[in-house]
């Protein structure tokens, strides 16, 4: 119940982010020029499909990519973890 509600609010956490993201652009128009840049990752299965646009595309894309290296790495941690867990208490593993 506890990583329920953890992966809950890191959902919330992230939409609230990217509504803030979308709001700032438009208080800033009446300061002057604006300079756009984005950049993400997604991941489909462990394959990392990073993009990027702007002038700091290219820090946001290593941002993005190491991001994403590291939530495989968790992901791959946590696949073990249960691995074991499920060894401890009935003696088969996974299929995973």
């Amino acid at each position: 119940m506890k990583l329920f509600k953890t992966g809950l609010t890191l959902i919330f956490a992230g939409i609230i982010l990217m509504f803030i993201a979308v709001i700032i652009p438009f208080l800033s128009i009446a300061g002057g020029e604006i300079k756009v840049s984005a950049g993400g990752c997604i991941l489909i299965g462990f394959i990392p499909i990073c993009f990027g646009v702007g002038e700091s595309a290219l820090k946001l894309l290593l941002i993005a990519l190491i991001l994403s290296i590291v939530v495989i790495v968790v992901a791959y941690m946590l696949i073990l973890y249960v691995n074991k867990e499920i060894k401890k208490f009935t003696g088969v593993t996974s299929v995973a």
